[in-house]
Protein backbone atom coordinates (compact mmCIF):
# COMPACT_ATOMS: atom_id res chain seq x y z
CA UNK A 1 0.00 0.00 0.00
CA UNK A 2 2.82 2.44 0.78
CA UNK A 3 4.52 1.70 -2.57
CA UNK A 4 1.33 2.43 -4.50
CA UNK A 5 0.81 5.65 -2.55
CA UNK A 6 4.36 6.85 -3.14
CA UNK A 7 4.00 6.24 -6.88
CA UNK A 8 0.70 8.08 -6.88
CA UNK A 9 2.29 11.07 -5.14
CA UNK A 10 5.39 11.09 -7.34
CA UNK A 11 5.78 14.03 -9.72
CA UNK A 12 5.20 12.79 -13.25
CA UNK A 13 8.16 13.09 -15.59
CA UNK A 14 7.15 13.69 -19.21
CA UNK A 15 9.57 12.30 -21.78
CA UNK A 16 8.93 13.37 -25.37
CA UNK A 17 10.53 10.64 -27.50
CA UNK A 18 11.71 11.64 -31.01
CA UNK A 19 10.17 9.18 -33.44
CA UNK A 20 10.47 8.78 -37.24
CA UNK A 21 7.62 10.10 -39.42
CA UNK A 22 7.80 7.00 -41.63
CA UNK A 23 9.24 3.52 -41.49
CA UNK A 24 12.95 3.17 -42.21
CA UNK A 25 12.65 -0.57 -42.97
CA UNK A 26 9.79 -3.09 -43.09
CA UNK A 27 10.34 -4.06 -39.46
CA UNK A 28 8.67 -2.09 -36.64
CA UNK A 29 10.51 1.12 -35.76
CA UNK A 30 12.04 1.31 -32.28
CA UNK A 31 13.58 4.29 -30.52
CA UNK A 32 15.32 4.12 -27.13
CA UNK A 33 16.33 6.92 -24.77
CA UNK A 34 18.34 6.85 -21.59
CA UNK A 35 17.82 9.54 -18.95
CA UNK A 36 20.18 10.05 -16.02
CA UNK A 37 17.99 9.92 -12.94
CA UNK A 38 18.57 8.29 -9.55
CA UNK A 39 14.93 7.24 -9.19
CA UNK A 40 13.85 3.66 -9.86
CA UNK A 41 11.49 2.63 -12.64
CA UNK A 42 9.85 -0.79 -12.46
CA UNK A 43 10.54 -3.00 -15.50
CA UNK A 44 7.35 -2.47 -17.52
CA UNK A 45 5.85 -3.08 -20.93
CA UNK A 46 2.88 -0.85 -21.80
CA UNK A 47 0.90 -1.35 -25.02
CA UNK A 48 -1.86 0.92 -26.33
CA UNK A 49 -2.39 -0.95 -29.60
CA UNK A 50 -0.34 1.59 -31.60
CA UNK A 51 2.84 1.91 -29.56
CA UNK A 52 4.59 -0.32 -27.08
CA UNK A 53 6.73 1.27 -24.37
CA UNK A 54 9.37 -0.70 -22.48
CA UNK A 55 10.66 0.97 -19.32
CA UNK A 56 13.21 0.14 -16.68
CA UNK A 57 16.15 1.52 -14.71
CA UNK A 58 19.65 0.49 -13.76
CA UNK A 59 22.48 2.26 -11.93
CA UNK A 60 20.96 5.75 -12.01
CA UNK A 61 19.73 5.58 -15.61
CA UNK A 62 16.10 5.35 -16.71
CA UNK A 63 15.75 3.42 -20.00
CA UNK A 64 12.73 4.00 -22.22
CA UNK A 65 12.12 2.26 -25.53
CA UNK A 66 9.19 2.92 -27.83
CA UNK A 67 8.07 0.71 -30.73
CA UNK A 68 5.46 1.69 -33.35
CA UNK A 69 3.50 -1.46 -34.09
CA UNK A 70 1.54 -0.15 -37.09
CA UNK A 71 2.74 0.92 -40.54
CA UNK A 72 1.51 4.51 -40.11
CA UNK A 73 1.13 7.03 -37.31
CA UNK A 74 -2.21 6.87 -35.49
CA UNK A 75 -4.35 10.02 -35.61
CA UNK A 76 -4.27 10.49 -31.84
CA UNK A 77 -1.53 9.42 -29.49
CA UNK A 78 -2.08 9.18 -25.77
CA UNK A 79 1.00 9.12 -23.53
CA UNK A 80 2.01 5.73 -22.19
CA UNK A 81 2.84 5.59 -18.48
CA UNK A 82 5.54 3.66 -16.66
CA UNK A 83 5.73 3.69 -12.87
CA UNK A 84 8.34 3.21 -10.22
CA UNK A 85 8.27 3.47 -6.45
CA UNK A 86 9.13 7.16 -6.61
CA UNK A 87 8.45 8.23 -10.22
CA UNK A 88 5.77 8.13 -12.90
CA UNK A 89 7.06 8.58 -16.45
CA UNK A 90 4.68 9.66 -19.20
CA UNK A 91 6.21 8.56 -22.49
CA UNK A 92 4.91 10.61 -25.42
CA UNK A 93 6.06 9.81 -28.98
CA UNK A 94 6.68 12.90 -31.13
CA UNK A 95 7.14 12.85 -34.93
CA UNK A 96 10.63 14.31 -35.13
CA UNK A 97 12.47 13.26 -38.32
CA UNK A 98 11.99 11.60 -41.71
CA UNK A 99 14.44 8.66 -41.79
CA UNK A 100 14.32 8.53 -45.61
CA UNK A 101 15.44 12.14 -46.25
CA UNK A 102 18.49 12.43 -48.52
CA UNK A 103 21.04 13.32 -45.86
CA UNK A 104 23.49 14.93 -48.28
CA UNK A 105 20.78 17.46 -49.27
CA UNK A 106 20.15 18.25 -45.59
CA UNK A 107 17.83 16.98 -42.87
CA UNK A 108 15.20 18.48 -40.61
CA UNK A 109 14.86 17.38 -37.00
CA UNK A 110 12.17 18.52 -34.57
CA UNK A 111 13.49 20.07 -31.38
CA UNK A 112 10.23 19.81 -29.37
CA UNK A 113 11.48 16.59 -27.76
CA UNK A 114 13.30 15.65 -24.55
CA UNK A 115 16.48 14.65 -26.39
CA UNK A 116 17.17 15.86 -29.95
CA UNK A 117 18.21 12.71 -31.78
CA UNK A 118 17.46 11.12 -35.14
CA UNK A 119 18.51 8.26 -37.39
CA UNK A 120 18.52 8.35 -41.20
CA UNK A 121 18.92 5.55 -43.73
CA UNK A 122 22.14 5.81 -45.77
CA UNK A 123 22.46 2.67 -47.89
CA UNK A 124 25.94 1.84 -49.13
CA UNK A 125 27.77 4.26 -46.82
CA UNK A 126 30.48 2.60 -44.70
CA UNK A 127 30.66 3.06 -40.94
CA UNK A 128 32.35 6.40 -40.25
CA UNK A 129 32.85 8.87 -37.42
CA UNK A 130 31.26 12.29 -37.61
CA UNK A 131 31.94 15.71 -36.15
CA UNK A 132 29.11 17.85 -34.76
CA UNK A 133 29.98 20.95 -32.70
CA UNK A 134 26.89 20.78 -30.46
CA UNK A 135 26.63 17.01 -30.12
CA UNK A 136 27.63 13.79 -31.84
CA UNK A 137 26.96 12.08 -35.16
CA UNK A 138 28.27 9.31 -37.38
CA UNK A 139 27.37 6.42 -39.65
CA UNK A 140 26.86 2.93 -38.28
CA UNK A 141 25.20 -0.09 -39.92
CA UNK A 142 23.80 1.89 -42.88
CA UNK A 143 22.35 4.62 -40.67
CA UNK A 144 23.42 8.20 -40.01
CA UNK A 145 22.73 8.97 -36.35
CA UNK A 146 22.59 12.45 -34.85
CA UNK A 147 22.30 13.52 -31.21
CA UNK A 148 22.52 17.24 -30.47
CA UNK A 149 21.33 20.18 -28.39
CA UNK A 150 18.19 22.10 -29.48
CA UNK A 151 20.26 25.20 -30.44
CA UNK A 152 21.64 26.56 -32.67
CA UNK A 153 18.92 25.86 -35.22
CA UNK A 154 21.39 25.37 -38.11
CA UNK A 155 24.12 22.81 -37.57
CA UNK A 156 26.15 20.41 -39.65
CA UNK A 157 27.51 16.92 -39.23
CA UNK A 158 30.81 16.34 -41.00
CA UNK A 159 31.11 12.63 -41.80
CA UNK A 160 34.71 11.44 -42.22
CA UNK A 161 34.51 8.80 -44.99
CA UNK A 162 37.45 6.82 -46.42
CA UNK A 163 37.29 8.87 -49.66
CA UNK A 164 36.95 12.25 -47.93
CA UNK A 165 34.69 14.33 -45.73
CA UNK A 166 31.00 14.91 -46.52
CA UNK A 167 28.72 17.42 -44.81
CA UNK A 168 25.14 16.83 -43.71
CA UNK A 169 23.30 20.16 -43.20
CA UNK A 170 20.95 19.99 -40.19
CA UNK A 171 18.04 22.34 -39.56
CA UNK A 172 16.28 22.07 -36.21
CA UNK A 173 12.60 22.97 -36.55
CA UNK A 174 9.95 23.53 -33.89
CA UNK A 175 7.91 20.51 -35.02
CA UNK A 176 7.24 18.07 -37.85
CA UNK A 177 3.95 16.53 -38.84
CA UNK A 178 3.73 12.70 -39.01
CA UNK A 179 3.61 13.03 -42.81
CA UNK A 180 7.05 14.73 -42.74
Amino acid sequence: MILGLSAALAQPMVVRVPFPTSRMYDAPDRVCLQVSDARTLNPTVVDDGHFEATCGSDAGVLSLCLTLQERAWPERIAPLECEGDDVVVRVRPVPAFDPLEDVWDGVRIARNVSVVQATFRVDGVPDAPGLLAEGACGVRDGQLWVKTRPVPRRQECRVVLPDGERTVPIVLVNRLSPEG
